[in-house]
């Protein structure tokens, strides 16, 4: 898969642009799974102030990786992901990571449509080159993170729904954690009728790369720079209904 878009909108006080790439190659087996992607990213914002002074900035940011997976047993899964970011807003000029994991599903695999309960433990080194020397002081560094994941879905005739905790943190600082609490559901009312909602929740004390230097109002204002937080959060729901019979046999290919 290969896609691109772009953006332009303005006044006379203002202009955005916005380009984005993106490209993936996957390849599903019984035994082995592959997944390569990349995407990259370029935003610019200039903006008339109301001192007649001009506000520009341009934030490019990329991100590439792959994932290889192995069917160890019908309940057991190894892994590794690799992955390399320039992530500017992140104040990280570059960052590698390589994660080896580990997979353990309680129902078979072949359920997954169905039902799933996976718990995934993964351990690995995170290489950081910052833009800009970070609030502990460092320049560059190599960190071991390592993470649990429990992850629950369901689908039944009501509707399907998941839930999932996962936790990360530094490996030589336990304090320097990341810990997030994620739940969907779909659920039919009545017959074409569902309601949706979603939410998360997470706590984060492991953003290690919070640049000393901290953020200006603009930036801020315009959210170019993470700032630094403890809990985040997020909270969805609508409704979505289905005209008509979900079973059609005809195919009509004109005009595609």
């Amino acid at each position: 898969e290969v896609g691109a878009s772009g953006t332009l909108r303005g006044t006379d006080t203002n202009d955005t642009e916005y380009l984005s790439g993106n490209v993936n190659v996957s390849r599903t087996a019984p035994t082995w799974k592959w997944n390569f992607g990349g995407s990259w990213n370029r935003q610019v914002i200039e903006t008339l102030l109301s001192d007649s002074t001009t506000f520009s900035s341009t934030l490019v940011d990329w991100r590439a990786g792959s994932e290889t997976v192995y069917a160890v047993a019908a309940h057991w899964s190894l892994g590794i992901t690799t992955s390399f970011a320039s992530l500017p807003r992140d104040n990280q000029e570059l960052r590698v990571r390589v994660t080896p994991a580990l997979e353990y599903s309680v129902f078979p695999y072949e359920d997954a449509t169905r039902r799933s309960l996976t718990a995934r433990y993964s351990a690995g080194p995170v290489y950081r080159d910052y833009q800009e020397t970070t609030i502990f002081g460092e320049e560059e560094e190599t960190r071991f993170e390592e993470a649990v994941q429990l992850r629950y879905s369901q689908r039944q005739p009501w509707g399907d729904g998941s839930a999932s905790v996962a936790a990360t943190h530094i490996l030589d600082d336990v304090a320097k954690h990341n810990v997030v609490l994620r739940g969907e559901l779909s659920l039919k009312v009545v017959r074409g009728l569902r309601l949706n909602v979603s939410a998360n929740a997470s706590w984060v004390t492991d953003q290690i790369y919070i640049s000393a230097k901290g953020a200006t109002d603009a930036e801020i204002l315009l959210n170019l720079r993470t700032r630094e937080s403890d809990f985040n959060y997020g909270f969805s729901f609508g409704f979505s209904y289905r005209f008509g019979s979900i079973y059609n046999n005809v195919v009509n290919n004109r005009f595609r």
